[in-house]
């Protein structure tokens, strides 16, 4: 029984951190749909947010290039 209980709390812990992971994909593509329909302002505000969240390298290269493009849309 106790293997069973560790078996199922690993799947939990996989589970939830999936579920992160694709929560904060989805809201790198807010800010990517934002960027495209020139909402720089917006993109930023919710860019700054996932920065706060330390992503994993790649997430994060892409909301630097993402933050640099909007940075430059706004002349700053």
């Amino acid at each position: 029984m106790g293997i069973t209980r560790r078996v199922a709390a690993t799947c939990l812990v996989i589970l939830l951190f999936t579920a992160v992971r694709l929560q904060a994909q989805d809201t790198l593509a807010a800010a990517r749909e934002l960027y495209a329909s020139a909402q720089y302002d917006n993109a930023l505000k919710l860019l700054d947010r996932l920065s706060v969240g330390t992503p994993a390298g790649d997430e994060q290269q892409s909301i630097d290039l993402y933050r640099s493009l909007c940075l430059l849309a706004v002349g700053r």
